[in-house]
């Protein structure tokens, strides 16, 4: 019948196609079989764990604390408000209810893209599939994990229902700043339960998911803000909520809590954590139980830690305490091993070893004897100024940004006496410089990070770049002092106003920065802090 009806050529490509057809079937089977067989070796029971503790470790291996230990309690699903559900469906999966945990029009659309594009960066994810891959780690962007993510996907979808999924869901994500699950994200930002935040709030938590670090309302409110608002916009694009409601929830004041989570804070663990904050954003990390191998070594910073602390009560002053900051970085590498960043962090948590710019003064004249030798002049010994203006300003503020330091730098001869700010981890990188041959250290605070079983998920390594001759950083590190008991280089002076004091140590090995001062400037008794320093650090 078929040749009576057909023509010879149309019959051949029917045929042709009919065998492609059953060919590409038996294909597509045999690989679907292969993947659900290959998701069964994956126990999805584990989709309704909690999530476990991120332990952090110093570079010989101790622990140093535990992030989020006890703080998360998993919710059930009649806690969940119908608004928080509804802005995290507008935001992340608006059909999540009509499909079967697999968006197939996105997933075309997306895979489309990545080959046009040549590469994964589209990935069509509904909730579902992210909470697969949040709880079994499948981060390498390939096909075969695309796959293996679909079928445990679908496997998950049979096993659950959508609103199991949508809890686990909630109690696994990450929120940023240390917070794993809604529960220990809403305590942690608002100081509320699950089931007393609000609409703003809720679309304020929807809106973090997608950049965990950037959004973080500690980390920036404005952001976080602004990803509120689009969650809003959403919600009344989707009949969630109406426009009375969206205008009421985006002028409703949210107070962030500001206090730290009871970690065993100190100031290292805090630097920690934003740089940890920092990976699992760029990394695109989501577990739990994480292992933090920190470059941190725990038991010298305890002892700088203590023997600062002793020093700045002896010095304070009755309006206010003496404050202290402290690098070791080891300067062929940039590992951090010791980081404080105030007389007590139990007073205050600002860390101004990372973020106080203080006046620099004299500290600043090697330094600017490097830019010289640069620029192929001789420095003037103990001459700072007629030194700096062998070679002018703007040479001389160019050189000292390659060694590390960002200003603001005085633009006039005020420079070459020290008319320059900076923190003490980008002073003790300059120095780290001259010590390291010219090779500028990239610091670093986290040296791996892996899962419990030992799965590395990322991993530092140092990147030293050269920012000086190696002959120039020699002759600078030789105008330094030299002690040959303790086998170091040292420079300390106050600023010219009296209201900083300055002390940096440089072994073969690291590169340490003191630097003591007042929140509020004013002048300091910095003979007696010298003596307290010559007597009890070094």
């Amino acid at each position: 019948m078929l040749q009576k009806v057909l023509p010879e050529t149309l019959r051949t490509l029917f045929v042709i196609s009919y065998r492609i057809g059953l060919a590409a079937l038996l294909v597509f089977t045999i690989i679907a079989a292969f993947y659900y067989n290959l998701s069964l070796q994956y126990d999805l029971s584990k989709i309704s764990e909690s999530p476990k503790s991120t332990v952090l470790l110093d570079c010989h291996g101790l622990e140093i604390t535990t992030l989020g230990e006890g703080a998360n309690k998993p919710v059930q699903s009649k806690d969940l408000p119908q608004h928080l559900i509804n802005a995290l469906l507008a935001r992340e999966d608006a059909q999540f209810y009509s499909h079967h945990g697999i968006h197939f029009k996105g997933l075309a659309r997306a895979t489309l893209r990545n080959l046009k594009d040549r590469s994964f960066t589209q990935g069509a994810s509904t909730l579902s599939m992210q909470l697969t891959r949040n709880c079994f780690q499948l981060r390498e962007k390939s096909l075969h994990r695309k796959c293996l993510e679909i079928a445990l996907t679908l496997r998950l979808e049979t096993q659950y229902t959508k609103e199991q999924i949508l809890t686990n869901y909630l109690n696994r994500i990450y929120f940023g700043s240390g917070y794993y699950g809604v529960e220990q994200a809403a305590q942690g930002y608002f100081s509320k339960t699950t089931k007393e935040l609000n609409l703003a709030e809720s679309a304020l938590l929807a809106g973090i998911i997608r950049g965990p670090h950037i959004f973080s309302p500690k980390n920036n409110k404005d952001a976080a803000l602004q990803q509120r608002d689009q969650t809003l916009t959403r919600m009344l694009r989707t009949g969630q909520i109406t426009a009375s409601q969206k205008q009421q929830a985006s002028q409703t004041s949210i107070q962030i809590n500001t206090e730290q989570p009871n970690n065993n804070h100190s100031y290292a663990t805090s630097a920690i954590q934003r740089h940890l904050q920092v990976i699992i954003d760029q990394q695109d990390i989501r577990a739990d139980g994480l292992k933090v191998h920190t470059t941190i070594d725990l038991k010298k910073n305890t002892q700088l830690q203590n023997t600062l602390q002793n020093i700045s009560s002896k010095n304070s002053h009755p309006s206010q305490p003496l404050q202290t900051a402290a690098l070791t970085i080891e300067h062929h590498t940039g590992a951090i091993r010791s980081l404080i960043g105030g007389s007590d962090y139990t007073k205050s948590t600002y860390n101004r070893a990372l973020d106080s710019k203080r006046d620099l003064g004299p500290i600043l004249s090697p330094l600017i004897n490097l830019a010289a030798l640069e620029r192929n002049r001789a420095p003037i010994v103990n001459q700072p100024i007629l030194t700096g203006r062998l070679i002018g300003p703007t040479e001389t503020i160019r050189i000292l940004k390659r060694t590390g330091l960002k200003g603001p730098f005085q633009t006039t001869e005020d420079l070459f006496r020290g008319g320059a700010a900076a923190t003490p981890l980008e002073l003790a990188t300059a120095y780290s410089t001259i010590a390291a041959e010219g090779k500028r250290p990239h610091t670093y605070l986290i040296e791996k990070v892996t899962l419990e079983d030992g799965t590395v998920l990322f991993e530092n390594s140092p990147s030293p770049s050269t920012a000086v001759e190696v002959a120039n950083a020699k002759q600078a590190l030789s105008s330094l002092k030299y002690h040959a008991t303790t086998k170091s280089h040292h420079h300390a002076a106050p600023t010219h106003s009296k209201r900083d004091y300055w002390d940096i140590k440089l072994t073969s090995d690291t590169t340490t920065v003191l630097w003591f001062g007042y929140d509020k400037p004013k002048a300091i008794n910095h003979r007696e802090i010298q003596l307290s320093i010559d007597t009890t650090v070094y």
